[in-house]
């Protein structure tokens, strides 16, 4: 299966990306089959300003049709080829808006979890 992200400027690209483990991530919106879950998978990437970027990623995580708001279903997947540009302008964007990074995968900022998922006392 052949996965594709399309955005409009960067800063759409960074709502995409999660900052988990020592791979870049990416949220990729949309319904899809449990059966992809680990699989490895090609990948495009359009609309940034670093033009088409084709890659192949590993879907480590499924959020499927029921999840409830705020969250999206959809898919997280780890990047397993090398983009230095790519890598580098997710750090520098995260870096310059903390707040708007993995929004898509939340649907909310930040500063919203502690009242939105807290824990009874």
């Amino acid at each position: 299966m052949e996965l594709s992200l399309t955005v409009n400027t960067d800063y759409e690209l960074l709502t995409h990306y999660l900052e988990f483990g020592l791979r870049p991530a990416l949220f990729i919106p949309g319904q899809f089959d449990v059966s992809i879950v680990g699989g490895v998978h090609p990948l495009t990437i359009r609309g940034s300003s670093l033009g088409t970027i084709e890659t192949q990623v590993r879907v480590f995580l499924i959020a499927p049709s029921g999840v409830i708001d705020p969250f999206v279903p959809g898919i997280a997947v780890s990047l397993i080829l090398d983009h230095i540009e790519l890598f580098d302008a997710l750090t520098n964007l995260s870096m310059q808006n903390p707040q708007n990074t993995g929004s898509s995968l939340l649907q909310c900022a930040p500063e919203e979890l502690h009242d939105r998922f807290a824990l009874s006392p």
